[in-house]
């Protein structure tokens, strides 16, 4: 026969106060002397009672619990992003569950289900690029209606959930604005994906820049990778520097495709800056450990977590 589960009432038997009382005590709702918050705090830890969360949420309608559907940690901007997401939480009394789905819509779509289930106060979504998936966007339909939902860094069209999105035009603009007051006028561009808005908004911040400060324009400049693919960036990276006319600069748009510019580079025995020039997108803490250190248009991941 199974071990039975403790309950308040155990506990308020053992301590000879009320259930009330105890679940005042261990909620810290309302005023108990401190002499029975004793008494029923040592209660609990002699019996090592845990209390029964969902069937206390079922009752108040509240888990304190947040949900966070990220398409992957090993970016360390992504991860200081979820530090900022669960700092933020826990000082405000909330837990964070944190899943990734690696760009994997099914996935997501499950997540998205079993956060539902488990009735959380609220749910930040990194959601896929395409949203192909038709089952996966009624579940985000769904959500939407039910539980605050925030997307992030990535809109989903026909949804009026809010969206906390980076400046990354702004961000382009500004990186190519550098190279071109230091007498660059042929810039190149190592992007991730375009299927995603972050890679559409730095190649539209991009071109803005070449067009304002009139520098040169040629599409074989502009190269497309993966956010998350270092092996796609180096690749990239050789094919911009083996033009019969290279660039003498580039802009890269995120710290993983920076790791594969530099290790390219180095590859062909340049030197960064002294034969290229190079300006990253995000801060990454390794950044200040290169020598010469790589100029970056900072990204706050903290901050933008919090937000």
């Amino acid at each position: 026969m199974g071990k039975r589960h403790l309950t308040m009432r155990d506990i308020a038997a053992k301590a000879g106060v009320s259930s009330a009382t105890v679940s005042r005590v261990l909620s810290g709702s309302g005023l108990v002397r401190p002499a029975l918050a004793e008494k029923v705090f040592k209660v609990v830890e002699e019996l090592d009672f845990q209390p029964n969360s969902l069937a206390r949420s079922l009752k108040t309608s509240v888990t304190h619990t947040i949900g966070v559907i990220m398409t992957d940690i090993m970016n360390p901007h992504n991860a200081q992003v979820v530090r900022g997401i669960e700092s933020l939480a826990i000082e405000h009394g909330y837990n964070m569950i944190l899943c990734t789905t690696g760009g994997n819509e099914r996935r997501q779509t499950e997540y998205i289900r079993m956060f539902r289930e488990r009735r959380v106060d609220g749910l930040i979504v990194f959601p896929s690029p395409r949203n192909e998936d038709k089952h996966g966007y009624l579940e985000l339909q769904r959500v939407s209606k039910e539980i605050p939902l925030v997307f992030l860094a990535q809109k989903v069209i026909g949804l009026g959930s809010g969206a906390i999105l980076f400046d990354e035009a702004g961000g382009a603009y500004t990186a190519v604005k550098h190279l071109s007051e230091h007498g660059h006028k042929r810039i190149g561009l190592i992007n991730g994906s375009l299927e995603l808005l972050a890679g559409q908004e730095k190649l539209k911040g991009y071109k803005k820049a070449i067009e304002d400060f009139g520098l040169e324009e040629d599409d074989d400049l502009i190269r497309e990778a993966d956010f998350t693919k270092i092996e796609l960036a180096i690749k990239e990276t050789l094919t911009v520097l083996s033009l019969s006319n290279p660039p003498t600069a580039l802009f890269v748009c995120n710290n993983l495709l920076t790791i594969g510019v530099i290790k390219a580079v180095r590859s062909l025995g340049l030197l960064i800056p002294q034969d290229i020039a190079v300006v990253s997108f995000d801060d990454p803490y390794w950044m200040e450990f290169l020598d010469p250190p790589l100029t970056t248009v900072a990204l706050p991941a903290l901050e933008l977590g919090a937000e």
